[in-house]
């Protein structure tokens, strides 16, 4: 979803992944796994001043260790 007001504009981003590969450190487990992103930009004249983002890594971390939640 994207929404803009005053200048910000913010991205929800995300989807379905299999995790193949090591990702700091952790072996890929072959697992589904869900994740999600926010970025919140701050627009002036038309470029891109700021810049803030938050990724839920839980579901990532959840699928690369030995048990499911």
């Amino acid at each position: 979803m994207d929404h803009a007001d005053g200048g910000h504009v913010d991205h929800d981003l995300g989807g379905p992944g299999d995790v193949v590969r090591r990702w700091r450190g952790r072996p890929g487990t072959g697992r589904r796994v869900e994740w999600n992103v926010i970025d919140i930009v701050t627009v002036v004249d038309g470029r891109i001043t700021d810049h803030w983002a938050v990724a839920d890594n839980l579901p990532l971390l959840a699928a690369l260790t030995e048990e499911q939640p």
